[in-house]
């Protein structure tokens, strides 16, 4: 194969075959260069958004490391073993030879099950997971999530110091300590021909058994779809994981330290001591979603007319404010929305949060769909990934002239903390939105997630009725 410019990780795989010279060919894989890594992966990316709400209960002799787990395969392509993780349900692929169906569409990926590292997982020294290798768990993993910004995964393992004096002394040297993830998924499939197979399944295909990350004539590079994965397992593994991208990022903090995670970090970053001081006059979740569940049971179908009268935003000054926002830092819009005490309508909140869209974005009505029972959904579901975030929360005050922008939508656009809604009988019925899909409901859940921690804020009123409200008219 060429050289690799200096810089280029060294990111390739074995091919069957040789090369006319004799040597085993390589492929290069998906890469980012040394500068790049260094840039996007670096702790200072990973400080101010994953750990200011990061609490965790120090035990004595432990120490505790941020590790990066898996990225979805859309954009860090398949691993080294051509295992490739779809960031969410509801992907649709093609398969270039298919054996039977040609498309498929995916189950549950990454974003929507990486949890499952907390619920069920532990660590471990290379995979050494089954009952017969007689090992113990070499560590707990106590908090995990998915990087919305980075896709991929992220996790905090707890690792008695007794038995990582070495790796632990390694990584305070500046020596990468590489790791593996360990997961199950009801099937896998080849992605050239769409063959289905199971660990218990002895049969495979020609592609996964003799062609794994071969590129073919047409440019697909053969790989192995693995949706609906169960994780249980991050392995230490020395120097040569699967995932290129999956090592420590840093050690942070030991049993001796503060309860609270990186005392010096907090100290010497503004937003995280301004995030953790807000934070502390937050109301208590759980109260909020109960009182958010009571409300939205209480809100009917026939009650809509009477909503959509009661609180919907006349047209131009709706357009007015979202192109406002979008025009403000979002960090800076949130601290003013709840100093000013607003809150985005389902509507406004989709266009402000996803750029790439124009005005009312196609499939808008299936996530509209989604909102009239997701906090009872949520309840039901995660309930503590639910409550325990606070990334809506504001990580710095909201500037005079950000502020100034947004006061003339006050009057009209301030959250109501009660709302009398009159009954409207219409003469047909409402019309009904299209099931929901993954996607949706995804989404869904991240604006209830937006409510719920905007009206945990200090000073911001319980406007759960205002929620449950706007949440069924689709506002």
């Amino acid at each position: 194969m060429p050289h690799l410019p200096e810089g280029l990780l060294n990111r390739t795989s074995l091919l069957p075959g040789s090369t006319p010279d004799g040597s085993p060919a390589r492929v290069l894989l998906k890469a980012a260069s040394a500068q790049d890594l260094s840039r996007e992966l670096s702790l200072a990316g990973v400080e101010k958004e994953v750990l200011p709400g990061v609490r965790i209960q120090l035990k004595p002799g432990h120490a505790y490391m941020l590790i990066i787990t898996l990225g979805s395969g859309e954009f860090y392509s398949a691993n080294e073993n051509a295992d490739y993780y779809n960031e969410r349900a509801g992907k649709v692929v093609t398969f270039p030879a298919p054996i039977g169906q040609k498309t498929m569409v995916l189950g549950n990926g990454i974003a929507e099950n990486h949890h499952t590292f907390t619920d069920m997982g532990a660590v471990y020294r290379n995979h050494k997971t089954q009952l017969t290798h007689k090992v113990p768990p070499s560590g707990a993993i106590v908090w995990d999530r998915f990087n919305e910004r980075m896709h991929r995964g992220e996790l905090i393992a707890e690792l008695p110091i007794s038995g990582w004096e070495t790796e632990l002394d390694m990584h305070e040297r500046g020596i990468p300590l590489m790791w593996s993830q360990g997961s199950g998924c009801p099937s896998d499939f080849c992605g050239a021909c769409g063959f289905e197979f199971t660990s218990r399944k002895p049969s495979r295909c020609i592609h996964e058994l003799q062609e794994k990350l071969c590129i073919r004539p047409d440019g697909y590079q053969n790989c192995i779809y693995c949706p609906d994965p169960i994780f249980y397992d991050i392995s230490y593994v020395g120097a040569n994981p699967a995932a290129k991208i999956a090592f420590g990022l840093r050690k942070l903090a030991q049993s001796e330290e503060t309860m609270s995670l990186i005392p010096k970090m907090a100290e010497s970053d503004p937003g995280i001591v301004y995030h953790k001081m807000y934070c502390s006059g937050r109301k208590p979740a759980a109260i909020v979603l109960d009182k958010l569940m009571q409300e939205e049971s209480l809100v009917s179908d026939d009650m809509v007319p009477g909503i959509e009268q009661e609180l919907l935003p006349e047209p131009m000054l709706d357009k007015d404010f979202v192109g406002t926002c979008k025009k403000i830092d979002l960090n800076e819009l949130l601290a003013a929305l709840l100093e000013l005490k607003i809150m985005l309508t389902p509507t406004q909140w989709w266009r402000i949060f996803n750029p790439e869209t124009q005005g009312e974005p196609s499939g808008v009505s299936g996530f509209l769909g989604a909102l009239p029972t997701v906090f009872g959904q949520a309840a039901l579901g995660h309930e503590d990934a639910f409550l325990r975030d606070t990334s809506y929360l504001p990580t710095r005050s909201a500037p005079p002239h950000v502020l100034r922008q947004l006061e003339p939508f006050v009057s009209d656009l301030a959250v109501k903390p009660s709302v009398k809604v009159i009954i409207i009988k219409r003469a047909t019925a409402h019309v009904c939105r299209p099931k929901p899909a993954a996607k949706d409901l995804y989404l869904a859940r991240e604006y209830a997630r937006y409510q719920l921690e905007s009206l945990t804020a200090p000073g911001m009123p319980l406007a759960a009725r205002w929620c449950a409200l706007v949440n069924k008219a689709g506002i």
